[in-house]
């Protein structure tokens, strides 16, 4: 429930913008696998996802920000990664240790390199942040404390990147 909360709720920030915005030229997406476009493919000299999956994506065809992209006729900057977590770490480090070169890949890890490389937003880019599932990876259920610590953990790590983002002239 509180996932859905903060996806509806950012979906509503979003349609707040003026009506005379203008068009979308770009989409700058940070996250996790449900977004990653192949990037954890290509660090990895395409040993994860392994085949079957698409093409470098942990599907069976394009994410979701390939086809918003394509449909907005925008350019597509994707620095999202499988396993990425909202904080800084990748869970696929912890599953599979000889890939630690993942390790620091998470949300905000990739805002920070964003940000350090000059990163820049604008009225005409789209931001997609899409994270918080790997932050709960491996909780047990009967843990509610540790569970409920992981998810606000989370829900700061989601606040914070809106924040920054914001701050580099995110508006959409």
């Amino acid at each position: 429930y509180i996932y859905c909360g903060i996806a509806v709720s950012l979906l509503l920030l979003g349609c707040a913008t003026k009506p005379s915005s203008p068009t979308i030229q770009r989409v700058v997406v940070f996250g996790d696998s449900n977004v990653d476009n192949g990037n954890i493919y290509r660090l990895t000299e395409k040993k994860r996802p392994a085949p079957p999956r698409w093409q470098g994506r942990e599907s069976d065809g394009p994410v979701v920000v390939e086809y918003l992209a394509k449909n907005l006729n925008a350019k597509l900057e994707d620095f999202a990664f499988s396993g990425a977590t909202s904080g800084e770490s990748n869970i696929v480090a912890r599953i599979a240790p000889q890939l630690s070169l993942v390790a620091s890949t998470g949300m905000s890890r990739q805002i920070d390199d964003f940000i350090k490389a000059g990163g820049q937003l604008g009225e005409s880019d789209l931001v997609v942040i899409w994270a918080g599932s790997n932050d709960i990876f491996g909780a047990k259920r009967e843990d509610r404390d540790g569970l409920q610590k992981r998810i606000e953990t989370a829900i700061l790590n989601l606040e914070n990147a809106v924040n920054r983002l914001h701050s580099k002239g995110a508006h959409h």
